[in-house]
């Protein structure tokens, strides 16, 4: 087992999060969990998995919206991360659906191991794990080794100026590493064989394993809801609430009249490229000068469709203009807020820094292909944010879709973008807020 070793352009840990948590739902949860676990029983798991070596829990605690994490010190100077499950809001401190819990750890599991096995990305190596809540821990857990580095989220949710462009490019670098990893069916990664292949299964709440993405949509239209109360809905669209609530539930019936035409024929079938399912820089550590230090909590990680892994990191995410706020815009289809106008330039960007990045691994270009499609990359990256419950008119967005394919136009529409020798994400900005989503 590697030791830990500290990185010298880092001030330590700064999982403030829990100390900062204002929600009353949110900090009751993680306040009981935190009394509940057999912190003791975790101390003895973790030595014994070290040979006996004595360890103690240290003061830090990191806080997710699934997980806590807490650091482990051993008396020759290693270190181990825990990371626990927390319950569901909705359950009451409980854990009934004890089978989707065991998969999804399992699958996080083996999908660290394809990464790790695969690609250069730095990802947690797990130690030992219990998917039980019944163990003698008291909750679900893994124990891997400590990434050095701070989360996005730990840091603010902020990226300063002078580190924005190296940042960026890195993130690109992760996802088309990532999107290089492909596997022949639309799925989870469940276990391991024994010749090293992967075997894949259902993704939760929406089936499968798919053998074409055309399946997988019809599968989402079924199976998928939007991730917001109605009420709440109308009160997040005030004068516009009848349309929107309109247009969001037509959405899924008109995903399901283009499932054959969202993918192109060639990328319908597979292989597919995993896709991280919460890919920003709040599941990035990075140091004290943002330089990327490893990828984190790859629970909803799976391999899907192009147009879903065309997707911007979250930090980079906007609604499509036709499904946006009509006062975000002028007459002229020009964006007008300025955090919006200046997230839109770090979407350009952020494909040619990808395309820089195809060009230098050697591989294939299908991932810049696909966000350089304008209209299925949309759609794709609409099929998060309605499960999320971000409000839009997504009915416009259907629309629009359903009629340039009709017009024959369903190659991409939009032309290659050169590779740059160099690309640029700062402006005049002091710094960048960025506001991660829950899973896709």
């Amino acid at each position: 087992m590697s030791v830990t070793t500290e990185d010298p352009v880092s001030s330590g840990f700064k999982w403030d999060h829990f100390k900062t948590v204002t929600d009353p739902k949110q900090l009751s949860r993680a306040t009981t969990f935190l009394e509940s676990v057999s912190w003791p029983a975790l101390e003895d798991v973790a030595s014994r998995i070290r040979g006996g070596i004595s360890c103690k829990l240290t003061a830090d605690i990191g806080l997710g919206y699934n997980h806590m994490v807490r650091d482990i010190q051993f008396a020759d100077g290693t270190h181990l991360v825990a990371r626990l499950r927390l319950p569901r809001f909705s359950d009451n401190g409980l854990y009934p659906d004890s089978n989707a819990v065991d998969i999804a750890m399992r699958s996080e599991i083996c999908t660290l191991h394809a990464i790790a096995e695969h690609t250069d990305i730095v990802v947690p190596q797990v130690y030992a794990s219990d998917t039980s809540a019944d163990g003698e821990v008291g909750a679900p857990y893994v124990l891997m080794n400590r990434l050095e580095g701070n989360s996005g989220l730990d840091l603010g949710l902020e990226i300063p100026l002078q580190y924005e462009n190296d940042l960026f490019s890195e993130m690109a670098r992760i996802h088309v590493r990532l999107s290089c990893i492909r596997l022949p069916r639309i799925g989870i990664v469940i276990d391991i064989n024994e010749d090293g292949t992967y075997q894949q299964g259902a993704i939760p709440g929406i089936g499968g394993p798919f053998d074409t993405a055309a399946e997988y949509y019809t599968a989402w239209s079924k199976n998928v809801s939007f991730g917001l109360e109605e009420e709440r809905l109308r009160q997040a669209s005030g004068k516009f609430a009848e349309e929107v609530v309109a247009s969001t539930a037509l959405f899924k019936k008109s995903i399901a009249d283009l499932a054959d035409k969202i993918s192109t024929p060639t990328n319908n079938r597979g292989p597919f490229p995993l896709i991280h399912g919460d890919f920003g820089h709040h599941n990035i550590l990075v140091d004290d000068d943002y330089r990327v230090k490893g990828v984190i909590d790859f629970e909803y990680a799976f391999a899907g469709p192009w147009e879903i892994a065309a997707s911007f990191p979250k930090n980079l995410f906007s609604m499509p203009r036709v499904a946006d706020a009509p006062w975000n815009y002028d007459a002229d289809g020009n964006a007008i807020p300025q955090d919006l106008v200046q997230t839109l330039m770090y979407q350009k960007n952020y494909i040619k820094a990808v395309e820089m990045e195809e060009s230098r691994f050697g591989k294939d270009c299908i991932l810049s292909t696909a966000m350089l499609d304008p209209e299925r990359q949309q759609l794709g990256e609409a099929l998060g944010s309605f499960r999320e419950g971000v409000a839009g008119f997504y009915g416009n967005l259907t629309e629009e879709c359903s009629s340039l394919w009709k017009k024959g136009s369903q190659t991409t529409g939009s032309t290659r973008i050169g590779v740059l020798e160099e690309v640029t994400f700062s402006t005049s900005m002091v710094s960048v807020r960025v506001r991660p989503r829950s899973n896709p």
